[in-house]
C-alpha cells in the first residue's frame, strides 16, 4: 500500500511535466513545434505545425514523424538517424526537403532535441521545423549571382581589384594577376596596397631603393589625381617593361576599386602612327606637316637677330624616271637623293621631303646669303652626279629656290610661297641652278591665271574626261570597286596633271562646279557596271564645305538612278581639317543617305587617329607610300601592321593603294587587307576599256 502511495506523486509529476510541455508547444504559433515519443510518434501538435504542414492535430497525432520525409529520405533512414543523433549528442540539426499534406515540398530547417524527466529518463523529443523555402531561394539566387560575377570578373579584358577603407585587398580577378605577371601566392585577401606595389616592383626586377621610389611615385600620382577629382583618378605607370593604365574610383564606404589595362601594344601603335604623321614613310625624313610646324615657329620668331634661310629643291627630269623605269625605281631614287642631302646639311638644319620630288631645307642658324647660296650649290652638284638604281645609271638634277627671312609679321605660308616663286625662276632659267627670291617674281601667278581660264573653257567644252582604276578583292582578285580619276588633255599643252590643275581649281573657286561634273559623270558611268561594283570618288575641301554638297550628291545619284550604297566618297585628313566643323555634319548627312565614306591616304596626317573616332568612316585606304616601302623598308611593314591592327579593332575595312608587285600583294594579304589597288592589277583606263575588269 505504501509503495502505491509513493508512485502516485511521481506519476502525477510526470503528467504535470508532460502537460506543461504540451501547453508550451501549443502556445507557440510562429514555428512548427511538436512532440515525439521515444519511438518518433507524434504526441502533440501546435498551430504553427498545422499551418506549416497542413495537418490538423487529429490527423497527425499518433503517426510516425517519418511521414513528413520524402520516400527516398525515408529509405535512407534519415528520420531514425535524426532521433539517434539527438539522443546521442543532445541535438540534431539539418536542412532538407519536407512534404506537406497536399504533397507540396518545402525546404525546412529542422531541430530535434531530446526531453528528459527530472530523473533523467528520456520520455520524448521536441521537434522544431521552420519553412526556409524563401530564404533558400534568395540564397541560391545570391550564389548564382556571385558565380556569374566571378565568371564575369575572370573573363574581363581589364584587371580589377577592390580595396577596403583600410587599404587592404578585398578581391582581384585573374586578369589583374596576369597583366602584372604576379604568381598566385603574391595576391591574397588582406594584402596592403604598399606591399602589393612592392611585390610588383620586385617582380619587375627593381632594386630595393628603386622599388621604394616607384611605390612613392605611384602613391603620389594617385593622391594628386584625387585632390583634383574626388571621385576618379587615372594614371599610367611603367613597370615590367610595359605601359599600364590604372583607373581608380573612390567608393562611398571609403574603399576604392581600380581597373588596369595593358596599354603597351596600343602605345607602340600610336607612337608608330605619330612618328608616321611627322615623317615621310619612304625617305624617313620629316614630312610636310613637321616642316610646316618648324617653319611656323621660325617665321613667328624671325628678326634681324634670328634670321633663317629656306631652300626649296625640286628634282629635274624625275617624272621621266617614273614614266620609263616605274615607280619602284623612282622611289629608290628618292631615297638615294635623301641620303645625299643628309650628307650635305648640318645637324642644326632641318631637311624635309614635302611631296613627290620636292625637298626643303631650313638653314638654322643662318649667317649670310653666301652660306645659303653655297649650300644650294652643293646640293645641285651632289644631285647632278649619276645614281645607280636597280642596275640603271640615272642622271637627274635639281633646281633650288632660296628665300631669306629676317623679320616678323610674315606667316609661314607666305615664306613658302616666296621660295616657290624663286624655284620657278630657277626652272625657267634652265634648271640645275638656284635663284634667290626677289619681290618682282610673279610669273607663276600669271600662269595660274591662264590655267584657270583654260580650265573654265575645258569645263564648258567638255574637254575633261574620267578614267577609272579597278579596286580588287585581296583574296579572289575580282573587281569590287573603281576609283574615278580626273584627266585633262589640253588642246595645246597636251596632258595636264591633276596635281597641277586641281590646286588652281581649288584656289579659284572652281571645285564645286568641277566636283559636281565629276560626280554626275561618274554616276552615269557606274550605273552601267554590275550592281556589286562600287564607285569611289575623291572630294576636295571646297566641295565638302559647299552648302549644297549633300544635295549635289543626291542629285547625281538620282539623275543616274544609281543606288546610294554603290557610291563611296574619298576624303583626306586635309579635307577634314580645312572644312572645319562643317564636315562632320555633312558627312553624317551623306552617311544617312547610304553613301560610304573612305579615309584616303591614311596615316599621312597628324590627326588621323582622332578623325577615326569623330567621323563616320566606312573604309580606310592605306597611302601608297607605305606600300611602296614593302620589301625594302622594314619600318614600312611595321607601320602597315600597326594601321591594319588599329582598323581591325575599329571594324573598318582596309584598302591598300599603290600595289605594283606580287611581293607587295602577298605582304598585304598576310596583313589581312580586304581590298587592293594599283598597277599590279590594272592601270586607270576610260570607262569603255573597263569591261574585262568588271566581268572578272
Amino acid at each position: 500500500m505504501s509503495d502505491r502511495n509513493e508512485e502516485r506523486p511521481l506519476d502525477r509529476q510526470a503528467r504535470d511535466h508532460e502537460r506543461s510541455l504540451r501547453l508550451l508547444v501549443e502556445g507557440v504559433t510562429d514555428y512548427a513545434i511538436y512532440m515525439l515519443d521515444t519511438n518518433g510518434v507524434v504526441s502533440n501538435w501546435n498551430a504553427g505545425a498545422q499551418r506549416a504542414k497542413g495537418y490538423r492535430a487529429a490527423e497527425i497525432v499518433g503517426k510516425h514523424f517519418a511521414c513528413f520525409y520524402e520516400p527516398a529520405d525515408r529509405d535512407r533512414g534519415l528520420p531514425q538517424h535524426g532521433l539517434e543523433t539527438a539522443r546521442r549528442t543532445g541535438r540534431f540539426e539539418a536542412e532538407g526537403w519536407r512534404v506537406r499534406k497536399d504533397g507540396r515540398r518545402f525546404w525546412a530547417h529542422v531541430v530535434i532535441q531530446p526531453i528528459y524527466d527530472d530523473a533523467g529518463v528520456l520520455f520524448g523529443f521536441a521537434k522544431i521545423t521552420r519553412d526556409c523555402s524563401e530564404q533558400r531561394k534568395i540564397s541560391l539566387a545570391l550564389e548564382e549571382t556571385t558565380r556569374n560575377l566571378d565568371l564575369a570578373l575572370d573573363n574581363m579584358s581589364h584587371g580589377l581589384c577592390l580595396f577596403n577603407r583600410r587599404g587592404r585587398l578585398v578581391l582581384a580577378n585573374r586578369q589583374f594577376s596576369r597583366i602584372l605577371s604576379l604568381p598566385d601566392d603574391a595576391l591574397f585577401k588582406g594584402i596592403r596596397l604598399g606591399a602589393l606595389l612592392r611585390r610588383i616592383g620586385e617582380r619587375a626586377g627593381m632594386a630595393q631603393e628603386q622599388t621604394a621610389a616607384w611605390v612613392r611615385t605611384v602613391r603620389t600620382q594617385l593622391v594628386h589625381r584625387f585632390e583634383a577629382d574626388q571621385q576618379q583618378a587615372a594614371i599610367e605607370v611603367a613597370c615590367l617593361g610595359r605601359s599600364i593604365s590604372v583607373v581608380t574610383r573612390l567608393l562611398s564606404h571609403g574603399g576604392w576599386v581600380s581597373t588596369i589595362e595593358d596599354m603597351t601594344e596600343r602605345r607602340i601603335a600610336e607612337e608608330r602612327i605619330t612618328y608616321l604623321a611627322h615623317h615621310d614613310h619612304l625617305t624617313e625624313l620629316p614630312n610636310r606637316l613637321r616642316f610646316q610646324e618648324r617653319l611656323s615657329e621660325l617665321a613667328a620668331n624671325a628678326s634681324a637677330e634670328r634670321p633663317f634661310a629656306l631652300l626649296f629643291l625640286d628634282l629635274d627630269r624625275f617624272k621621266s624616271v617614273n614614266d620609263t623605269l616605274g615607280h619602284h625605281v623612282g622611289d629608290e631614287l628618292l631615297k638615294a637623293v635623301a641620303r645625299r642631302l643628309r650628307g650635305i646639311v648640318r645637324a642644326s638644319d632641318q631637311l624635309a621631303r614635302l611631296s613627290g620630288d620636292e625637298f626643303a631645307i631650313l638653314q638654322v642658324p643662318f649667317r649670310s646669303v653666301n652660306d645659303a647660296a653655297e649650300l644650294a650649290q652643293r646640293c645641285i652638284e651632289k644631285l647632278s652626279e649619276p645614281f645607280e638604281i636597280a642596275s640603271n645609271e640615272i642622271s637627274v638634277g635639281a633646281s633650288v629656290g632660296i628665300v631669306i627671312h629676317a623679320r616678323a609679321g610674315i606667316d609661314a605660308g607666305t615664306v613658302l610661297q616666296r621660295a616657290d616663286l624663286a624655284l620657278y625662276a630657277a626652272k625657267r632659267d634652265g634648271r640645275n641652278c638656284f635663284r634667290l627670291y626677289e619681290s618682282g617674281m610673279n610669273n607663276p601667278i600669271r600662269l595660274r591665271n591662264e590655267l584657270e581660264d583654260d580650265l573654265r573653257r575645258a569645263l564648258r567644252a567638255n574637254q575633261l574626261e574620267l578614267h577609272y582604276q579597278p579596286i580588287v578583292d585581296a583574296h579572289s582578285g575580282f573587281t569590287t570597286a573603281c576609283e574615278a580619276l580626273l584627266r585633262w588633255h589640253h588642246p595645246k599643252r597636251g596632258p595636264i596633271s591633276p596635281a597641277e590643275f586641281i590646286p588652281v581649281a581649288e584656289e579659284r573657286g572652281l571645285m564645286p562646279e568641277l566636283g559636281a561634273w565629276v560626280l554626275e559623270k561618274a554616276c552615269r558611268d557606274a550605273v552601267l557596271w554590275p550592281s556589286h561594283i562600287r564607285l569611289s570618288v575623291n572630294v576636295s575641301p571646297a566641295q565638302l564645305i559647299h552648302a549644297d554638297f549633300t544635295q549635289i550628291v543626291a542629285k547625281a545619284l538620282k539623275k543616274a538612278a544609281l543606288a546610294a550604297h554603290r557610291l563611296e566618297i574619298e576624303i583626306t585628313e586635309t579635307v577634314l581639317l580645312e572644312s572645319s566643323g562643317t564636315s562632320s555634319r555633312i558627312l553624317n548627312e551623306i552617311r544617312a543617305m547610304g553613301v560610304g565614306v573612305a579615309m584616303d591616304d591614311f596615316g599621312k596626317g597628324y590627326s588621323s587617329l582622332g578623325l577615326l573616332q569623330s567621323v563616320p568612316f566606312t573604309r580606310v585606304k592605306i597611302d601608297r607610300g607605305f606600300v611602296n616601302g614593302l620589301g625594302n623598308n622594314p619600318k614600312s611593314a611595321a607601320i602597315i601592321h600597326a594601321i591594319t591592327e588599329l582598323c581591325r579593332s575599329l571594324d573598318l575595312p582596309i584598302t591598300a593603294e599603290g600595289v605594283e608587285t606580287g611581293h607587295q600583294r602577298q605582304a598585304l594579304l598576310d596583313e589581312r587587307c580586304h581590298e587592293l589597288q594599283g598597277f599590279f592589277f590594272a592601270r586607270p583606263a576610260p570607262a569603255m576599256a573597263l569591261e574585262r575588269y568588271l566581268n572578272a
